[in-house]
């Protein structure tokens, strides 16, 4: 009877021993579903963070390119401007020369010169200077026929084309027509230098 109410005792000792072991294990295992409800929040926040960040970056990189665009549209607008008061001058430039030669031209005929364009190479056209009324200042026709009597006719070789080009002998005028018609380039050149109101 002793040994087996000792065993009864030993029994009943041992089961809240048990109890205490249950109560102590965790009840359950961790919760996922919570974890990953958490981690899907802050996922969610960090890509709102980052979009906003883009965002901003790319209203910066507008206004920066903004910027770089109204500087370039400024500095092509100077670009043209330059350019255009370059091709204008250099238009003035050549126009300047261009009446500067006709000018000289015209007054080499009229001293009889039978080859405009052989005599303006001797001459140094930046020495030249020609006046509003059309002065000629830097050139003297009368040295260069000195210099380079080849290249002029004499006065009876003038006078005798002038008669022959003219119907009628010398007292008569010529038209425009007659003019035009002469074959001699420089003979030409001078008839119209000698009626330049026909040609006007």
């Amino acid at each position: 009877m002793e040994n087996g109410e000792g065993q009864n005792q030993q029994q009943e000792l041992a089961k809240p021993q048990q109890g205490d072991a249950q109560q102590r294990e965790p009840k359950g295992g961790p919760d996922l579903g919570q974890a990953n409800k958490r981690l899907n929040e802050e996922n969610k926040a960090l890509k709102a963070s980052i979009e906003q960040m883009q965002a901003q970056m790319g209203e910066l990189t507008k206004k920066f390119e903004g910027a770089k665009t109204a500087e370039d549209v400024a500095a092509a607008v100077e670009a043209a401007k330059k350019e255009a008061e370059e091709a204008s001058a250099k238009t003035k430039a050549d126009y300047d020369a261009r009446m500067k030669s006709l000018t000289v031209q015209n007054a080499l005929i009229q001293a009889g010169c039978s080859d405009t364009v052989a005599l303006m190479a001797h001459i140094d056209m930046e020495k030249v200077e020609v006046a509003s009324d059309g002065h000629i200042s830097g050139m003297d026709p009368a040295k260069l026929k000195e210099s380079y009597p080849y290249l002029f006719q004499s006065a009876n070789t003038q006078q005798t084309v002038s008669t022959a080009a003219a119907p009628g002998g010398a007292g008569k005028k010529m038209t425009k027509e007659e003019i035009v018609g002469v074959k001699d380039p420089a003979e030409r050149r001078r008839l119209i230098a000698e009626n330049m109101d026909l040609f006007q």
